[in-house]
C-alpha cells in the first residue's frame, strides 16, 4: 500500500511540524580572573555536632551547660510495668549540687529549667521566719512544718492552719488559695462520706498561705492581694529564692501556681543548691525550718504520703519535698548536698520512684546507710487491679555521673 503524501509546506514557524523545537544556546562557562574555567560553587556543609573527625582522633565532646566539659551523659528512666512488660516510661533529669553550687552528680540535663512548684515551700516560709513574724505570732515547729507542707487535708492539718490564722488576726476568708479535693484518697473518701465540702483550709497550701498572711500583718501591709507578685510579702519571698539559688532577680521568672501564689522558673541545679543550703547550719532560718520538717513529718504531707515516709523512716538523714508535674527535691544534711529532679512526663506516681533510685545511687557512692527497705512501698510501689491483686509495678533504672 502506498504511503500517503506529506502535507504541503506551510509558511511561518509551523512549516516543519516534525522538526525539533528550537533550543536556547548554551551558556559559556564562567571564567576566573586569569581566564581559566571557574569551578562551580559548592554549598557549605553544616558542621557535624561532634566536629570534624580525623583518623586516629576520638570525637570531640560537646559542652553542655550544667555539667563539666567532657562529662558523658547519663539517663534515668522510670517505667510502669504490667505483666512483665513496659506499659509507660519517662526520662528523668537529675542534679546533685553542694551548697556552693558545685555539681556533684547528674543524670540527663542538670541545667534543665522547670517550675519549682511546691518544692519551693521551705524558702517561701523562710520569709515569714526571717522577718520575725513567726516569733511574733507564736508559730512553733509544728506550724513551721505546715508552712512547708503540701498536706493531705486531714483534721490535724486543717485545725492547725485555722489556729495559725487566728494567731495573726486573720480568718479563712482571707486565704487566697481555694479549696480542692484532698491529695490523700483516704481523706477524700472520708470527706465525701461526711458530706464536707473542702474549704480554703483544706487546700494543701493553706499552711504556706497562713504564714504569708502572718508576714503581711507583721509588715503592716494590706492582707488583700498578698499573693500578688508585687506585694511586699512576695518581694520578700523572691529575695529568699534568690539567696537560696544564687540567681539574680532578672533570671528568675514567675507565674501563678495552682494556689495563686507565685512559683519560680529555675534550673534544676539552682534548686538543688538551695536545698543543699537547707541541709546545712550556715543559715539559722533554713536550719530551723529543716528541723521542724524532721520533727513533724506527718504535717509535711500525711500518713500515707511519700514525703512523710522518706523523712520519718530516714531519721533526719534526708529531708524531701515534692512539687507538682514530676518535681522532687531533697537535702542530705550530713553530706551538704541537695537533689533536684524532674520527670519529663510529669506523672506524680513516677517522682517518688525516681527520688528513691537517686538516693540509692548516692548511698552506693557515699555509704549513707539509708533505709531503702522501709522506703520500698513508696520508692518501688506495685500496680494493682481493682481487687488488690498485683499486676505490675513502678521501677527506675539509670546511673548518676559523678563529677
Amino acid at each position: 500500500m502506498a504511503r500517503p503524501p506529506r502535507p504541503a509546506a506551510a509558511a511561518g514557524p509551523l512549516a516543519h511540524p516534525h522538526r525539533r523545537p528550537h533550543r536556547r544556546p548554551r551558556r559559556r562557562p564562567r571564567r576566573g580572573r586569569r581566564g581559566g574555567r571557574q569551578r562551580p560553587r559548592r554549598r557549605r556543609a553544616r558542621p557535624h555536632p561532634e566536629g570534624r573527625r580525623r583518623p586516629g582522633r576520638p570525637p570531640r565532646q560537646r559542652v553542655v551547660v550544667g555539667r563539666p566539659p567532657g562529662a558523658r551523659m547519663s539517663l534515668f528512666v522510670v517505667q510502669a510495668t504490667r505483666g512483665g512488660r513496659v506499659e509507660a516510661s519517662s526520662p528523668v533529669d537529675v542534679a546533685v549540687v553542694d551548697a556552693a553550687g558545685r555539681l556533684f552528680g547528674h543524670a540527663g540535663d542538670a541545667a534543665r529549667c522547670t517550675w519549682w512548684r511546691s518544692a519551693a515551700k521551705p524558702f517561701q516560709a523562710a520569709a515569714c521566719v526571717r522577718a520575725g513574724a513567726a516569733d511574733r505570732f507564736g508559730f512553733d515547729d509544728s506550724a513551721l512544718a505546715l508552712a512547708c507542707a503540701s498536706h493531705s487535708s486531714d483534721d490535724e492539718h486543717t485545725s492547725l492552719a485555722r489556729q495559725m490564722l487566728r494567731a495573726c488576726g486573720c480568718t479563712e476568708d482571707d486565704l487566697a488559695c481555694g479549696g480542692h479535693p484532698p491529695l490523700s484518697p483516704r481523706v477524700h473518701e472520708r470527706l465525701v462520706r461526711e458530706g464536707i465540702t473542702p474549704s480554703s483550709a483544706h487546700s494543701n497550701c493553706s499552711g504556706k498561705h497562713a504564714a504569708m498572711l502572718a508576714l503581711a500583718r507583721h509588715l503592716g501591709a494590706d492582707v488583700r492581694g498578698y499573693e500578688g507578685p508585687e506585694h511586699p510579702v512576695q518581694r520578700r519571698v523572691l529575695a529568699e529564692v534568690r539567696a537560696g539559688t544564687g540567681l539574680h532577680e532578672a533570671s528568675v521568672a514567675t507565674a501563678g501556681d495552682g494556689c495563686r501564689a507565685p512559683t519560680f522558673w529555675l534550673p534544676l541545679a539552682a534548686m538543688a543548691r538551695a536545698w543543699a543550703r537547707l541541709g546545712t547550719d550556715d543559715d539559722a532560718v533554713l536550719a530551723r525550718l529543716r528541723r521542724a520538717m524532721v520533727a513533724h513529718p506527718t504535717l509535711v504531707a500525711g500518713r500515707d504520703r511519700a514525703c512523710t515516709r522518706f523523712i520519718a523512716d530516714g531519721g533526719g538523714a534526708v529531708v524531701v519535698k515534692v512539687g507538682a508535674e514530676g518535681v522532687y527535691c531533697a537535702a542530705l544534711p550530713g553530706q551538704g548536698l541537695g537533689v533536684a529532679l524532674k520527670v519529663h512526663c510529669g506523672d506524680a506516681r513516677f517522682a517518688p520512684v525516681a527520688l528513691g533510685a537517686v538516693l540509692a545511687r548516692l548511698d552506693e557512692r557515699l555509704g549513707l546507710g539509708l533505709p531503702h527497705d522501709a522506703w520500698r512501698a513508696v520508692a518501688c510501689p506495685s500496680v494493682q487491679d481493682t481487687r488488690g491483686d498485683v499486676v505490675g509495678g513502678l521501677v527506675a533504672d539509670g546511673a548518676l555521673v559523678f563529677a
